[in-house]
């Protein structure tokens, strides 16, 4: 299935980007993620527009997987924007770094949210269901006949504004946007980088 509403890349590259977004942030936002996209493309980097009013994250997951597989010009990663929906990982818990929880639990609080669902095409899942009272929390298992460990084939971010009272998260999304292409214009080089993983199963 592909998205509703595709752009391909305005710059021929030998890998491309993609920013997936639902209809309504670009219905809000469209200047600042069209300038956003026009930042990286002049980093040497085509991008991809996915706009659609996603209801399920398997068609986000194949559009994915289809432009990954363009021999000619591979996909090499992807930013969600908005309120893309989020897979909620049940029996993976020893593939997360810092996660303590009995599987017994709520599945809100039991299950996993990870985008290696969009981004590590060699994991396998079978979609349970979507959450009722969050409905974007997609529940799904990791299944027994996938591979068991992470090693994704792209790489994923998101830009999702909260939701905050009083604050309109819209207006929240222009401003980062508008301030992560003002960053970019900078060139400023990226020179160090801290990272740190809680105690669980696979603790640093």
């Amino acid at each position: 299935m592909q998205a509703q509403t595709v752009v391909h890349p305005s710059i021929k590259t030998k890998t491309t980007f993609a920013i997936v977004v639902d209809q309504k942030s670009y219905d809000e936002a469209k200047s600042e993620i069209d300038a956003y996209r026009t930042s990286i493309e002049k980093e040497g980097l085509g991008t991809y527009l996915l706009i659609d009013d996603w209801k399920r994250p398997e068609p986000i997951r194949e559009q994915l997987v289809k432009l990954h597989e363009n021999e000619k010009t591979p996909l090499e990663g992807c930013v969600f924007i908005g309120d893309i929906p989020i897979p909620m990982i049940r029996d993976a818990h020893h593939l997360s770094s810092a996660f303590k929880r009995s599987p017994k639990a709520n599945w809100q609080k039991s299950s996993v949210p990870s985008d290696r669902y969009y981004d590590d095409f060699g994991l396998k899942f079978d979609y349970i269901k979507q959450d009722s009272l969050i409905p974007d929390y997609h529940y799904m298992t990791l299944r027994a006949d996938s591979k068991q460990y992470i090693s994704p084939d792209i790489y994923s971010a998101r830009i999702r504004p909260l939701h905050l009272e009083g604050e309109n998260r819209y207006q929240m999304l222009r401003d980062y946007l508008k301030k992560a292409v003002a960053e970019k214009a900078k060139q400023n080089a990226f020179d160090q980088l801290t990272m740190a993983r809680g105690h669980g199963y696979n603790s640093e």
